[in-house]
């Protein structure tokens, strides 16, 4: 945290180097001296963050700066001034490097390889640019035509990239509010298990009222609408079964629902009598 700070200031309180004094320090870092290395590092403070603030992929920005100056020091450590190459040039790659491989590797609960990351990166701002570009947001076709990859491995991609969210996270802004979004979830074998009590509970109080029928009213209803047994039966079926005529068993059926119906609280089994 005290070099993010330290980065901040560095504009008023580090001069810029120029190629010569870039090259004689890094000569002198490559020879061990730490004074140059801490030299080099502190004059390169506002690239990394420069770098740093083009990334808004799951880490703070603190975070990112950080592992971007662990890349900076990678790239003291590797300069060759002798090559004639300006340090600022060199250490961009060792910069974004270090940065692009903490984000692969820290930002989410499901580690996503280093390239799938990079071609993240591309979408977005490809994604970016076509939308100024075109006044809308453009489609997977036209960001894969951009890139000259398949459509399918940048939905892949996209569908890969999606952050995870813990069940635990608050999901309300207010503090004093305990909802996480584990809550918001419905309870798809909660709502079965409410519908079995319903209708055990609707079973048993239909055998209570059909037991106030007499023995032959009880028979055809519980044939008639199948009520414990696998399937209903017809009337024709019922009076074979009977010894009845079809339309005695009808006579039964219609004065045995006559009777149910005034038996059964209108409030309770409104929505299961026809």
């Amino acid at each position: 945290m005290f070099a993010y700070q330290m980065s901040v200031q560095t504009p008023v309180r580090t001069k810029n180097l120029t190629a010569q004094e870039e090259a004689n320090l890094g000569r002198r870092a490559q020879a061990g001296d730490k004074a140059a290395a801490n030299a080099l590092i502190m004059a390169n403070l506002k690239l990394v963050n420069a770098l740093a603030r083009r990334y808004d992929q799951g880490l703070p920005n603190a975070d990112l700066f950080q592992e971007g100056c662990i890349g900076l020091m990678n790239a003291v450590n590797h300069f060759d001034p002798n090559r004639g190459n300006k340090f600022s040039t060199y250490a961009a790659w060792w910069i974004r490097e270090a940065i692009n491989r903490a984000i692969s590797n820290k930002s989410r609960v499901v580690r996503l390889p280093v390239h799938l990351n990079e071609l993240m990166t591309k979408i977005r701002r490809v994604r970016s640019e076509l939308s100024l570009k075109l006044g809308k947001q453009p489609t997977l076709q036209q960001i894969a035509t951009e890139l000259n990859e398949r459509p399918e491995r940048i939905k892949a991609a996209i569908a890969s990239s999606k952050m995870c969210l813990s069940l635990d996270q608050p999901a309300s802004l207010n503090e004093e509010d305990k909802l996480t979004i584990g809550d918001t979830i419905e309870d798809e074998s909660a709502q079965e298990l409410v519908g079995n009590l319903e209708a055990r509970y609707l079973k048993q109080r239909m055998h209570q009222f059909l037991d106030k029928l007499s023995e032959r009213e009880r028979k055809v209803i519980t044939m008639r609408f199948g009520i414990g047994a696998p399937q209903e039966l017809s009337l024709r079926e019922i009076s074979t079964e009977l010894g009845l005529t079809r339309d005695q068993v009808g006579k039964i059926s219609y004065l045995a629902m006559r009777k149910l119906r005034k038996m059964l609280p209108e409030d309770e089994f409104c929505n299961y009598l026809a």
